[in-house]
């Protein structure tokens, strides 16, 4: 509607702010590549990142980590065979708390008597000896030792001393042996006059419990000194009659 203010120029009045071109009308910011917009962190293997910590077994283990279910408080069944009755000959330990005595009571004497007396050991011989001691009338005594043949073996007499002590021995073999003592008076040598008595040893251990004395015109005693053997027992029987005999 009005005329221009000024000579047009071929150029317009200022460079334009870019040359226009057939592309975008905005740069991109790089270049395009074929490949990833960055380099991978580290390399691609083809094997694992480690070894493993352990190579399976080709055979199960024997150990099992715990039972399956709780145990019964009972054996499932009774023991395929019952234990032997005879006890094993070597025996490890004891298996239990011993006895306080013994599974059986020893018998107090032996189950058989023996079949026959002991012999004698030959050679064997021993201390016979005679204690006299008399009374008030020594005269009145005398005593004999005979052996079981009826061998005199020894003998006293002859005494003067009243109340003396008299002792007479000798060595003997086992066997049975045979005492007589004599009172001529016939009242023994105890006690009405005096307290004579007499007694017997085998190697000093004495035949008799308690001294003799008290007899009449004698008396006999039977004296066995060590082993006996079999068939030499002898038996004598003294009576001494009162006033009336026949009875």
């Amino acid at each position: 509607s009005g005329m221009p203010t000024g000579i047009p120029t071929t150029s317009p009045s200022g460079m334009p702010t870019g040359i226009p071109t057939t592309s975008p009308s905005g740069m991109p910011t790089g270049n395009p590549t074929n490949s990833p917009s960055g380099m991978p962190t580290g390399s691609p293997t083809t094997s694992p990142s480690g070894m493993p910590s352990a190579f399976p077994s080709a055979v199960p283990s024997t150990t099992t980590a715990g039972p399956t279910g709780t145990p019964s408080e009972s054996p499932s069944g009774m023991p395929s065979a019952l234990p032997s009755a005879v006890p094993s000959a070597t025996t490890v330990g004891a298996t239990g708390t011993p006895s306080a005595s013994p599974s059986e009571t020893p018998t107090t004497s032996p189950s058989s008597m023996p079949s026959s007396a002991p012999t004698p050991t030959p050679g064997t011989q021993r201390i016979l000896k005679v204690v006299i001691t008399t009374d008030n009338y020594p005269a009145e005594t005398s005593w004999e030792m005979k052996n079981s043949s009826g061998s005199m073996m020894m003998s006293g007499s002859g005494y003067s001393g009243a109340g003396e002590v008299f002792e007479d021995d000798m060595s003997v073999d086992d066997g049975l042996y045979e005492f007589t003592i004599n009172d001529s008076f016939g009242d023994g040598i105890c006690c009405s006059y005096g307290e004579g008595s007499y007694n017997l040893y085998v190697d000093d251990v004495p035949v008799m419990q308690e001294d003799g004395g008290k007899f009449g015109s004698s008396e006999t005693k039977q004296v066995r000194v060590g082993a006996v053997p079999c068939g030499e027992h002898r038996v004598k029987v003294e009576i001494l009659t009162d006033n009336y005999p026949a009875e």
